[in-house]
């Protein structure tokens, strides 16, 4: 039998993705044509883990031009100005950082909330995988953790 695909949107949004220029870290530069998007954040439920990605499509052709993995330590970044649309997205420091702008304020910070949702449960699914101890003497292998 074929494997499911069982991912999930928790949240779909519009908006427009830059990558920071690899030159200039100031400087974004707009990913496909520079319209609006269908964001997605996706939960895969084909893994024990919790697994989630931002992927965003672009409307005319569905071509994807984000498709980034949400781990522990990932960047999401807003600004401080009370009308600010836009955020920072990277998996990592030393990945390329991707800027996202939204229709409007609202719309960036319901998308931070659920990408910060996911963070904090991702982190806490690697936490409590990590807190399993593997003790083995010869042979005989114990596994102590929860779960």
């Amino acid at each position: 039998m074929a494997s499911l695909d069982k991912n999930t949107s928790l949240h779909c949004v519009n908006a427009v993705i830059y990558k920071a220029s690899e030159s200039e870290a100031s400087i974004w530069e707009p990913l496909g044509e520079a319209a609006w998007t269908d964001m997605h954040i996706l939960k895969d439920g084909n893994s024990r883990e919790s697994n989630f990605r931002i992927v965003a499509l672009e409307r005319q052709n569905k071509m994807v031009i984000l498709n980034a993995r949400i781990v522990p330590g990932t960047i999401w970044n807003t600004a401080n100005a009370s009308e600010d649309t836009f955020a920072e997205f990277a998996t990592t420091m030393h990945d390329h950082h991707y800027g996202l702008y939204f229709p409007d304020k609202a719309h960036r910070d319901q998308t931070t909330e659920v990408v910060e949702g996911c963070i904090a449960e991702v982190t806490a699914s690697r936490a409590a995988t990590a807190s399993l101890a593997v003790i083995g003497e010869d042979s005989a292998t114990v596994l102590l953790g929860e779960g």
